[in-house]
């Protein structure tokens, strides 16, 4: 999704979410087992309808969209939903995760009820 510079926390591109829920966000990363980690993103909703946005870091395991709902598998979780949110202006969240055992970690979001978009997502160690 291409906004105008400026509108968006980084550059002029994010990725664009539609309310019915059909578009997700999958990402695998490396990570150093026993590290905490801080995982950042920016979200932005239309503010058309009632709607939420859940960014969770998974373990390797997982599969399908199923068990990423499964407690077991969820290391970290963040919901958010669009009440008293601006259409269209991108607020920064964070969740820190433990990497446990894992040499890798999947970053899921998924969304419904409005257009929701998310930018700039970075990773840190936790200091």
């Amino acid at each position: 999704n291409t906004k105008a510079l400026g509108v968006l926390p980084e550059g002029t591109q994010a990725s664009k979410f539609p309310a019915d829920g059909s578009r997700v966000l999958y990402q695998e990363i490396d990570v150093t087992p026993g590290a905490t980690y801080v995982l950042t993103y920016f979200s932005a909703f239309d503010i058309t309808n009632f709607g939420d946005m859940t960014v969770s870091v998974l373990r390797p395991t997982t599969s399908n969209y199923a068990e990423s709902k499964l407690e077991a598998n969820i290391l970290s979780s963040r919901t958010d939903t669009n009440i008293g949110r601006v259409k269209d202006v991108f607020k920064k969240h964070a969740i820190t995760f433990e990497a446990e055992t894992h040499e890798k970690v999947i970053i899921y979001a998924s969304g419904s009820g409005d257009v929701v978009r998310l930018d700039a997502f970075a990773i840190v160690v936790k200091q």
